[in-house]
């Protein structure tokens, strides 16, 4: 059912946003870049779900902008709604997995600047016309298309583990590869990066039975531990760094192991595997590709 009611403050109208993005995108980070290929109940690909609803994202933040420019309600595309996303999985086709979640994180940052540059006056003005646009190509959408992003999100260790190994696999050959002590464009050496992903595995296990138990600890002072992590691997060679990350590797695999492989685990503790690992993987990858080439 589609939201009707107008939320009192644009503020209150982000928030709802925001929530409603983290649970959608975090569904997707667990899902991993393997399923993009497999096709949904509905016909098409995860890939052409998840580009559309970039897409939508896309042209909802041009329509807000337009709208807060000249105070009118600005049209949609002059397609339908049917050929508009079939035009986006044509044009997607061909993009990488990460290429197309990268798209979807940045259309967001689009569409979420628009929605809390609103004013309450904005977005009551023409019956709520642009509260209708936010619902509609966001907690609205999202709720759409649950069941099918859902459907693939591995929810037992032994699924946990097929989605990490396919991963894994991939982001240490590039390790392997990689000049370590080169900067990254993120500003630190690679072998700092690499540190820093080996740390935060480690983790897993220490935080995993928390989360089994529908909890969560405290949040970690993340900058001091990236910090430490970084002087660590100051001091060590390659063949440290690649120990180091491998440990921590395996510490998730055992973690993984000591539960039943086939019943299905709580939701936070399958956010918690992706988070540290494969969806790690993909967000660092970028930083050993550029070394490699």
């Amino acid at each position: 059912m589609a939201s009707t009611a107008i939320p009192a403050t644009s503020r209150a109208q982000l928030e709802r946003a925001d929530e409603s993005w983290v649970d959608f995108r975090l569904a997707i980070a667990a899902m991993g870049l393997e399923a993009f290929g497999r096709t949904t109940p509905a016909g098409w690909t995860q890939q052409a779900l998840i580009a559309h609803v970039a897409a939508w994202h896309e042209v909802s933040a041009e329509r807000l902008r337009d709208f807060r420019a000249s105070g009118d309600p600005s049209p949609g595309p002059d397609l339908s709604d049917d050929a508009f996303n079939a035009r986006v999985a044509r044009d997607t086709a061909a993009l990488t997995p990460a290429a197309v979640v990268s798209r979807l994180d940045a259309s967001w940052s689009m569409l979420r600047a628009e929605i809390a540059a609103l004013s309450d006056r904005e977005l009551r003005a023409h019956d709520g016309w642009a509260a209708s646009v936010v619902a509609a190509n966001t907690f609205d959408h999202y709720r759409e298309h649950r069941v099918e992003v859902f459907a693939e999100v591995p929810l037992t260790p032994r699924a946990l583990r097929m989605s990490m190994d396919a991963a894994w696999r991939r982001f240490r050959a590039a390790a392997v590869a990689t000049d370590l002590e080169r900067t990254s464009s993120a500003g630190w050496t690679r072998k700092s990066m690499l540190a820093h992903v080996a740390y935060w595995m480690s983790q897993v296990p220490v935080e995993l039975p928390v989360r089994l138990a529908g909890r969560r600890s405290p949040t970690a002072d993340v900058d001091a531990a990236n910090a430490r992590a970084a002087e660590r691997a100051a001091a060590l060679d390659r063949a440290g760094i690649l120990a180091l990350l491998d440990r921590g590797y395996r510490e998730t695999v055992d973690a993984l192991a000591a539960l039943p492989p086939d019943t299905e685990v709580d939701f936070m503790a399958v956010r918690l595997v992706a988070g540290e690992t494969y969806e790690h993987f993909r967000q660092h990858a970028p930083e050993l590709e550029d070394a490699t080439a």
